[in-house]
């Protein structure tokens, strides 16, 4: 038998009313107390937002947020979860998010 080990990934990452991530464990065994963070660096209120994710099942994926924020022109968006990172552009207008990627 192989080494069982969780793997996460960020799937995706998507703007609006604040930032979604979805992220993913493609290992072959559950991940538990995931760290994340999802971090603006730009003129943004509220830039950063952090948790654990409890578990994240073989094959499943789960929704992490930032919440609410506002600012104003290009941010850097970096989300890490379980030591995957995937950072995208984007453009705010108070509280919209338009990303470029």
């Amino acid at each position: 038998a192989g080494l069982e080990a969780p793997l996460i990934q960020i799937a995706s990452i998507s703007g609006g009313f604040g930032i979604k991530a979805t992220v993913d464990n493609i290992g072959t065994a559950k991940a538990t107390n995931v760290p994340w963070s999802i971090i603006m660096d730009g003129l943004v209120l509220l830039r950063e937002k952090n948790g654990t994710i409890p578990t994240v099942s073989e094959g499943e994926s789960v929704t992490i947020k930032s919440g609410f924020s506002i600012g104003a022109g290009p941010v850097i968006i970096t989300v890490t979860a379980g030591g995957a990172t995937k950072t995208i552009g984007g453009f705010m207008i108070g509280p919209l998010i338009l990303l470029v990627d």
